[in-house]
């Protein structure tokens, strides 16, 4: 018997059977579906480093079916060519890319998406989260914002921008009237992020949820100095519409709240759901007058 060879098999076979070769290899034959267009394929999943961004690229360009695609993975400057095919892409609905970009040298793929933004017609939903996108990156994206008119969602958490970033974001709101949720949590936009994003939902009609809680906050007049995350759900009442919306806020400071009620020409709103936490019972008194 060679036991060499034996032990050799044995070690092969119990690799091939572990949780990492597993999924590469059903990633290889969703892969595969994906490139022969298979019908029966509408979501995908891909975590491991053996997926090959060019072959799913290619797949993208004439993929007829996928509706929801998710990237947990480095992608780096791969991505340049994945969002070139999503540009032309006319079926995808959802992409989520965890994890994909970690350093400032990825800009080129973040703008090579925030064009494809500016030409796709079918996504829907984009979730960017925990990706170095910097204000730069993010900036590109708000400026494709300017022009798409089917993405409804978009989720920037944990994406490493600031107050230049923010600012870039409240522009493009004052134009973008399809966007609905906007997640930009975890992200230090600051009071000048916080007035941007405040002035731009005076003009804004279409924005549902927007999500940018900050903590260690100081509140000024409002509050003293404390640790803070407040959520307000204000409907606003106007004369034009016959059925509500609501804005669910949270904002890093009060009056960037205050800043959006007081220069909103919509001068009826109700206060509704009213949702505090410990050291906010200055703010709801602020509220409520």
């Amino acid at each position: 018997i060679n036991f060499k060879s034996f032990f050799a098999a044995e070690k092969e076979e119990r690799a091939m059977a572990s949780p990492a070769a597993s999924r590469q290899r059903k990633e290889a034959e969703v892969l595969l579906r994906l490139s022969h267009n298979d019908p029966a394929l509408t979501k995908a999943d891909f975590q491991t480093e053996a997926l090959q961004i060019s072959e799913l690229a290619s797949s993208l360009r004439k993929n007829t079916s996928l509706l929801t695609l998710s990237i947990q993975r480095p992608i780096g400057l791969a991505g340049v060519e994945l969002f070139d095919a999503l540009g032309t892409n006319s079926i995808l609905t959802t992409l989520t890319i965890f994890n994909g970009f970690s350093n400032t040298g990825d800009l080129v793929a973040i703008e090579a998406l925030a064009h494809a933004l500016k030409t796709n017609t079918c996504l829907s939903t984009l979730v960017l989260n925990n990706n170095a996108l910097g204000n730069a990156g993010v900036a590109a994206l708000a400026d494709s914002l300017l022009v798409n008119t089917t993405l409804a969602c978009l989720n920037m958490h944990r994406c490493r921008f600031g107050a230049a970033g923010a600012i870039a974001l409240g522009t493009a709101l004052r134009t973008n009237m399809s966007l609905t949720t906007l997640f930009i949590g975890g992200n230090n936009i600051g009071n000048d992020g916080a007035r941007a994003l405040a002035d731009a939902l005076v003009l804004n009609t279409s924005l549902l949820e927007l999500e940018c809680v900050v903590a260690c906050v100081s509140l000024c007049v409002y509050l003293c100095a404390s640790v803070c995350v407040c959520v307000v759900s204000l409907i606003p009442q106007t004369h034009t519409r016959t059925s509500s919306s609501t804005h669910s806020l949270t904002l890093p400071s009060v009056w960037a709240v205050m800043v959006a009620l007081a220069m909103t020409e919509q001068k009826h709103w109700q206060r509704h759901s009213l949702s505090t936490r410990p050291c906010d019972t200055s703010l709801s008194s602020v509220l409520r007058t």
